[in-house]
This record gives structure tokens, sequence and C-alpha cells, in this order.
């Protein structure tokens, strides 16, 4: 569906701290966030809407992975995952390749509120007409973003293993039932999570058949990915596209 190149930086980079600055995140359902900008025509097809050359710079993957995601919709693709680079401050014109490994002393809270909220919402989402933030599902500290576009798509961040029992509240209507629609398709950006019996605890039978059933064995598809890598001798620091 996409092909893979790596590309890295020359010499190898220490692990540091980045921005210590508290993070900042908006409760769900206390604000809604809209793009007020020309809506994209859909391509007709996914893979034919992504570049043959990886972005240099986030803004450059973020259209790549936009017109990538505008495709599958229009593919009828209703399980769609997508993974984007990120930089610490939300920076649009740093490089994907970074230039270190990059963490969050505050957690996924803060890697939410100052990476990926800015990157989806004035990356991935520019440009895209009628779009609504809704905040984050639950807590705070799990970094689940929740955007729509109207009857089209819901698109979560970070949904992983720990975090799936929320997601499924989501998918099972709990924050509103248009998510159940058979021609609503469902975004995952940067998910994380692995298989169904790694979630929850062994002991919860019924959240992993559920998990089974909505990661393992639903239609899931990558419409775009660029990704942080590492060499083997975690000598090397590029990127995987």
């Amino acid at each position: 569906f996409f092909f893979f190149a790596c590309c890295f930086v020359v010499k190898a980079m220490p692990v540091v701290a980045v921005s210590q600055r508290r993070a900042v995140t908006v409760a769900a359902r206390t604000r809604a966030h809209t793009t007020p900008r020309s809506p994209l025509r859909s391509r007709t097809t996914a893979c034919a809407s992504v570049a043959l050359q990886p972005a240099s710079v986030i803004s450059a993957a973020c259209a790549h992975a936009r017109r990538a995601l505008l495709g599958a919709i229009d593919e009828k693709h209703r399980r769609i995952i997508v993974h984007l680079p990120i930089e610490a401050n939300g920076n649009l014109c740093a490089p994907t390749v970074p230039l270190a490994d990059i963490v969050f002393a505050g957690g996924m809270r803060q890697r939410f509120a100052e990476a990926t909220q800015p990157i989806v919402a004035d990356g991935l989402l520019e440009g895209v007409s009628d779009v609504s933030y809704h905040g984050v599902l639950e807590s705070q500290a799990d970094g689940m973003g929740v955007w729509s576009r109207r009857d089209d798509f819901t698109l979560v961040t970070h949904v992983g293993d720990q975090t799936f029992d929320v997601f499924l509240k989501l998918l099972r209507g709990e924050f509103g039932e248009r998510v159940m629609r058979q021609d609503h398709a469902i975004v995952l950006v940067n998910p994380y999570f692995t298989k169904g019996d790694n979630v929850g605890q062994p002991w919860d039978v019924k959240l992993r058949e559920a998990a089974r059933e909505e990661l393992d064995d639903a239609p899931w598809i990558t419409a775009y990915a660029h990704l942080p890598f590492r060499t083997a001798g975690a000598s090397r620091l590029g990127t995987l596209y």
C-alpha cells in the first residue's frame, strides 16, 4: 500500500529530555475547534495521493498524510491508521528526521498537548472544512484527543493497549452514536496498541474479546506512516516511510 525508504542522520544522537513546560489540554466537551478553510477535494485512490518521496519537514508529511487519508475515506475504508512524525513543540517546519530522541517528561499528556494536538489540528487537518475538536476522552493523562468531520469521520489520537477500554466506549456509542454508522470512518493517529491479547488484565476476558474483535479482526488499513527509526545497534536515528 505504501513503500518504505530509510534516511538517517550522520552521527549517533543522545537521548535528551525536551520541554519541561506544564502541559495544558482541554477537557472533553469544553471547547470546539473548527478549521475555517476551504474543503479539500478527495482523491480517487489513497495510494495515488501519496508522494513518492518522503517528506523532509513535518508540514509536508501532514500534507501527504491528509491526501492519503481523504483518499482512503473516498475508497470507503472505515478503519484507518495514520502515523505522523512529531516535534517537541508542535513546530510544523521542523524536520521529519529528529535530531535526537524526543522524550516528554510529562508523559502522554504533554506529548498530546505540545506535539500531537497542534500537528493534527494545524497540519493533518489543515484545509479540511467543518472539522471540530471535542477535547480528550476521559483522562487528560491518556492524550486521546478527538476530532470529527460531520458524518464523515471521527479521529482519535494515542490509542494503546492500556487505553483501549476508553476507546471501546467511543466505538460502542457512549460518546455519541454517529461513530456506529456503517459509513462513518474511524481514524487513529499515532496509535500504539499491539494486539487484543495484550489489552487489560488476564482476567478481563470480555474486554480482550472485544479488543480482538475491534483491533485484530477489524479491517484496519494504514493510509500513511512516517515513523522514527533507529538501527539495530541504536547508533543512527532516522525515519521509516
